[in-house]
């Protein structure tokens, strides 16, 4: 067993806080600390206090204790807590620095009392730029360079918004075409 720790008497270990710090949610001497700190939590939860259940952690933090000792029906109690909140509009991580937790914990704690998590932010499938708009100026004769200056893209980008829109392009300048058997050379204009 590592310094800090003791075997409680179902056999699992738990890090015990540093001497002479106190803990509200149990005493250290008994058997049983972690049932303490979960029905400290399960306690906090039920009230709906969100602010102990934060303190709760940070105290279990500080001593060295490990959080990961709550039991399951504690964290779905803490998620049912958590629910309504976060159905609402509020975020994992506004959620997870409110608790003190991560946000990864903040999801597990969501699912587990049976919360949809949302998908994280993605950006939209739709083009933000007028593709009829963008092809009608091609077909009318500007350049893919001339666009891209104008939609504020790189001339990659905006070829692709003009494939996107169905716009058939025209063959590149075959004078600007790079052949892949030449190479520039810094002799050739010798």
């Amino acid at each position: 067993m590592a310094e800090g720790e003791a075997a409680t008497t179902d056999g699992s270990n738990l890090l015990r806080p540093a001497p002479g710090t106190a803990c509200s949610w149990g005493d250290f001497a008994t058997d049983r600390p972690r049932d303490r700190y979960a029905g400290e939590i399960r306690r906090a939860c039920e009230s709906g206090d969100i602010s102990r259940v934060r303190a709760l952690f940070a105290e279990a933090r500080e001593a060295g204790a490990l959080q990961g000792l709550l039991p399951c029906e504690v964290e779905i109690r803490l998620g049912q807590l958590l629910g309504p909140r976060y159905l609402g509009g509020a975020g994992l991580l506004a959620l997870a620095a409110e608790l003190g937790r991560t946000a990864q914990y903040v999801a597990k704690v969501l699912r587990l009392a049976g919360v949809p998590i949302r998908p994280a932010f993605r950006p939209a499938s739709v083009p933000p730029v007028d593709l009829a708009e963008l092809r009608r100026r091609y077909e009318n004769g500007s350049s893919i360079s001339s666009l891209a200056r104008l939609i504020h893209y790189s001339r990659d980008r905006t070829r692709r918004f003009l494939l996107i829109g169905g716009t058939e392009l025209r063959p590149r300048d075959p004078r600007f075409a790079v052949s892949p058997n030449s190479a520039p050379s810094r002799m050739s204009g010798r």
